[in-house]
């Protein structure tokens, strides 16, 4: 039942479509490395919901799997698409970031689906474009699909790769989310608060609602405003305490960490995109230079050893990962036995307005 329970918990904290309701959890592990990935999370997760993790017969647990396993099979015949009925160009003008149109016939077969699956788990907008019509076959053969059916990956209106292989297709489509996630932090990286959407607030109004008191980094510079709370107010950090920071950015709150740690400890900073990392370097004060680094590299793939946190924390990251069971996987690999998370990150709850879809608003 523990497994049971921990998947849906996995399910709960990394599956879902992250962006809009801040959420904050601090999860301790127990000392024992195999419960980790069971106990902590079921119990955090059953302390904060009404009904908690309750205990079910065989019966019941019985019943409910039969119930479940005929909703996915009901679940895995449907692929939401949206239709491209009003021609290609002014599909992708219609909607920012990285999108996928997968072209086929009114005759969508098993090869179709598979290709619309793949494309409908990584990116958000998937777009149907019927060749067999005389508007789209001309659009088909604009994008280069000699075969149907195919998948076309659009990073805003460049087309950046089409293929006919489902497999093929999920690879790239997450580079393409990677690519895409990178060049918006890359932008705030070099342009600071002033390239966020204007309906995020007064910035230094809106540190003050997420948590952060004037002194907790005390490093010009290091607050981009990309957080969505503070995940230090949760993570009980002690003199010599080593402390990775899933996706550190500027080093907010690498540096505030790093003061909390003392020369004792040591605060790892960890983000993919080089123009935040040569950032943070340049803003490491003098008197943090022995307990503050920062390491170039992806959160699904964090550049540490095995067993050395003694805390990670991440300020709202996890969200854009397009692999959040990977990037879970590497914490509990880094993470000391009796580790403990600290996660301030968002949860879509609703559809977003049009205004905030695109990768500068993603990036707030």
């Amino acid at each position: 039942e523990d497994e049971e329970q921990s998947r849906l918990a996995f399910v709960i904290l990394g599956r879902r479509a992250l962006v809009g309701l801040a959420v904050v959890a601090g999860l301790q592990a127990p000392g024992s490395r195999a419960l980790r990935t069971r106990s902590s999370v079921v119990r955090a997760l059953s302390s904060c919901c009404p009904g908690g993790a309750t205990t079910k017969s065989p019966l019941e647990r019985g019943e409910e799997e039969e119930s479940s396993s005929k909703k996915k099979k009901n679940n895995n015949n449907r692929v939401d698409m949206l239709e491209v009925d009003e021609g290609l160009e002014a599909f992708l003008a219609s909607h920012s970031g990285v999108k996928c149109v997968v072209i086929g016939t009114s005759k969508k077969g098993a090869k179709f689906k598979e290709l619309a699956k793949s494309a409908t788990e990584v990116v958000g907008v998937v777009g149907f474009l019927d060749a067999s019509t005389d508007e789209g076959c001309e659009d088909a053969l604009k994008v280069g699909a000699s075969e149907l059916p195919a998948a076309a990956i659009y990073d805003g209106s460049t087309l950046a790769y089409v293929t006919t292989d489902a497999a093929a297709l999920e690879a790239n489509a997450r580079d393409a989310v990677r690519e895409a996630v990178r060049h918006a932090y890359a932008r705030s990286a070099v342009g600071g608060p002033s390239v966020l959407p204007g309906d995020c607030g007064d910035f230094e109004k809106r540190r003050e609602l997420l948590g952060y008191d004037d002194g907790d980094s005390g490093v010009e510079g290091a607050d981009l405003g990309l957080g969505c709370g503070n995940p230090l107010s949760v993570a009980k950090l002690q003199k010599g305490d080593v402390v990775v920071d899933l996706g550190s950015g500027a080093g907010v709150d690498v540096f505030a960490a790093a003061k909390a740690v003392g020369l004792e400890g040591r605060v790892i900073g960890v983000d993919m995109t080089p123009e935040m990392i040569s950032k943070a370097r340049k803003l490491v004060p003098a008197e943090l230079k022995e307990t503050a680094t920062f390491r170039l590299g992806e959160i699904e793939h964090l550049p540490v050893a095995n067993d050395v946190a003694d805390c990670l924390i991440s300020n709202c990251v996890i969200n854009l990962s397009v692999d959040k069971p990977q990037v879970y996987r590497e914490m509990f690999r880094v993470l000391k036995p009796g580790g403990r998370l600290a996660i301030s990150d968002v949860l879509r709850i609703a559809d977003l307005p049009d205004e905030l879809k695109t990768q500068e608003s993603y990036s707030c």
